[in-house]
Parts: C-alpha cells; structure tokens; sequence
C-alpha cells in the first residue's frame, strides 16, 4: 500500500484508540435484569430537613417507549428522610434498558417532585469502553492485525479486509451496545467505528483498481 493509505489508516486508528478515554460520568441507578429491585430516593422539606412519615410520596415508572408501567404507586418511608419502592423479580425479568421514572411528594405544605431514570442490564453494571467489550475487541483486533501486515507488507487486499471487519464491528457495536445497552455514548463509537472501516476499505478499493 502506498503512502496516502498508511496515512489515512493511522490517523483514523489514532483516533479509534482515543475513544476509551471519551467517557462521562454516568450516575444513572443500574440494576441487574431478573432480580428483585429496593429502590430509595432521599426527600427532603423545603427548609432542607429529611422528609417524615407525614410526607406521602408515590412512584411512577415507565418503559423505555414512555409506556407506564408502575403508576403512581406509594413508596414506604425509611429513616432519614429516604423513600422507597419494591419492584418484584417477575416484573424485571423482562425488562432492559433505560426506564423513566418520576417521583411525587406531598406532606400537604410542600410538593415536590422529582424526574430521572433507572437501567437494567442483564449483569447489573454498565460497560463504558471499547475494552470492556470481547466480542467487538475480536472484530478490531483482527482488523488491526490485518491492517499492520497490510501495511507492513504492502498487500492491499488484507486492508481491504481489514476495512470490512472494522464496519461489521461498529454495526455490531450499533446493534447491541456494550453489554446489550444502546446510548448515545456506544452508537457514537458504533458510528466512528463504522466510519473507520469504510474510510480504509474505500482507499484500499482505489489503490486496488489504480494498480
């Protein structure tokens, strides 16, 4: 391959190994799909003061398509002012993904409410790098090899090659996320990915036909 390939190939690599290191804090309540969930929220008055008993607070849930799935259900009171809301094992069974969620309070002199979102894995946890993701590693680490011999060999079909796995691994990575969660984060590596890919399977394609 000449010298216009090398090039493209390795500023768009640098590029790809750039990701890991674009993450955001996420600090979105993750729980594990199939399991009993306790969820607590704190409350507080409008003097600051940990909410009491004589505060009624009610739980709404809904799916990812904005479906209610739990309607404004009342939470019990734990000390400190937390409010909680069981959701059964059967019900999480069946779920995965981002859920909207809001919370209503009312102790008949101060109202509040408060609007955020719970996920639901099927591990419990969320993976937010590229190196937490086995098979997508597979795909890159391939298209890696074969990049480098293509490179380093000046064999312009295994660039080719490489090209198309680097887009089966971004349509993969857009399809299921990391840990079968979809956000934005993992369809922007999906998207880049896949961008890569195309970048050098187009130029090996023209070196290829310019030979």
């Amino acid at each position: 391959m000449d010298r216009i390939f090398s090039t493209y190939a390795l500023v768009f690599l640098l590029a790809l190994l750039m990701l890991p290191a674009i993450t955001a804090a996420d600090a979105t309540p993750t729980f594990k799909q199939g399991e009993d969930i306790n969820f607590s929220i704190p409350t507080y008055n409008s003097d600051n003061s940990p909410a009491t008993v004589a505060t009624r607070c009610n739980f709404t849930l809904m799916n990812p398509e904005s479906a209610v799935i739990i309607n404004n259900q009342a939470m019990g009171h734990s000390s400190s002012g937390f409010y909680s809301y069981w959701i059964s094992s059967p019900l999480t069974a069946n779920m995965s993904g981002m859920y909207p969620a809001t919370v209503n309070c009312d102790n008949g002199v101060d109202y509040g409410y408060a609007n955020f979102a719970i996920r639901i894995t099927p591990t419990g946890s969320i993976q937010s790098s590229i190196f937490e993701n086995p098979i997508l590693l597979i795909f890159i680490a391939l298209a890696l090899i074969l990049l480098v011999m293509g490179i380093s060999f000046h064999i312009i079909p295994l660039g080719f090659l490489s090209g198309i796995l680097f887009m089966l691994g971004g349509m993969y990575t857009m399809i299921y996320g990391f840990n079968n969660v979809t956000d934005l984060y993992t369809r922007g590596i999906a998207a880049v990915i896949i961008t890569l890919g195309f970048v050098i399977t187009t130029i090996a394609g023209v070196e290829g036909i310019g030979e």
